[in-house]
């Protein structure tokens, strides 16, 4: 008995009639309109998911802004020989504190010291899609002409990594600010796995991660490391500090 009808008899397959063979093609095309248009419907549906976590990181940036320029600069968050601080060394938190991380305020940053100050700064929202140039694309490329520290030529530009985390314990804020490869690995790290659970879930909440640090490079060194603890999917706005707080926050020479 042919495949096409499984549950038929062979007698009835052979006295089939055009009509039949009419109704099960219909039957057929108006099964597969169904699914295209149930296929179509949830892409509309990620669709306006993407729309309106796209308007909430654009509301939650300019709230940001404004609430910088009136309220002052976030403390920052320090990570240094496998001890976080806040603010001053003199502040140490422990390690396995629970921060809320907002990955997609994640802000790439070259800023050029002279003289010990930042001269200029070049902000990146990666979460809009932007990249820092390259090094070579920047000013002041001959290290002939570099300030020297430690009797070693240093480049005046510095590519920092920003990212705000709230206190679960105090609900303070701060700006994890780094510039070492360590640290840009574990800001990658997060922000890798926050995207793919985004892609996965467009309602996905922001990170809940744990403070943590991990051996890095050749001789093991620590470097920071931020345990993923849970998820906030009750659609906590996503934050990022402006790039005038952002550039504030690291008004010191990252030596």
């Amino acid at each position: 008995m042919p495949r096409d009808f499984p549950g038929a008899s062979y007698d009835a397959w052979k006295t089939r009639t055009p009509d039949d063979e009419l109704a099960r093609w219909l039957g057929d095309y108006h099964k597969y309109e169904d699914e295209i248009e149930e296929q179509e419907k949830e892409q509309e549906m990620a669709n306006e998911l993407s729309k309106q976590e796209t308007h909430k990181l654009e509301i939650a940036r300019n709230l940001m802004a404004a609430a910088s320029q009136d309220s002052g600069m976030q403390k920052l968050l320090k990570f240094k020989k496998g001890h976080y601080y806040a603010g001053s060394e003199a502040e140490e938190i422990p390690l396995g504190r629970e921060f809320l991380a907002h990955c997609g305020g994640w802000i790439k940053m070259w800023i050029k010291f002279v003289n010990g100050q930042p001269e200029r700064k070049i902000p990146y929202q990666t979460a809009l899609g932007e990249k820092p140039c390259e090094r070579d694309e920047l000013d002041d490329n001959d290290s002939t002409k570099w300030p020297k520290y430690a009797d070693k030529p240093s480049d005046p530009w510095v590519l920092q990594f920003s990212m705000l985390m709230e206190d679960r314990e105090t609900g303070e804020t701060l700006a994890f600010i780094t510039h070492t490869g360590g640290g840009r690995v574990a800001v990658g790290e997060l922000a890798t796995t926050y995207s793919q659970r985004l892609m996965r879930n467009p309602r996905s909440g922001q990170p809940i991660i744990r403070l943590a640090s991990r051996p890095f490079g050749q001789y093991g060194a620590p470097r920071p490391f931020f345990e993923i603890a849970g998820w906030d999917d009750l659609d906590t706005p996503i934050q990022s500090a402006s790039a005038e707080a952002v550039g504030d926050m690291n008004d010191e020479i990252p030596f």
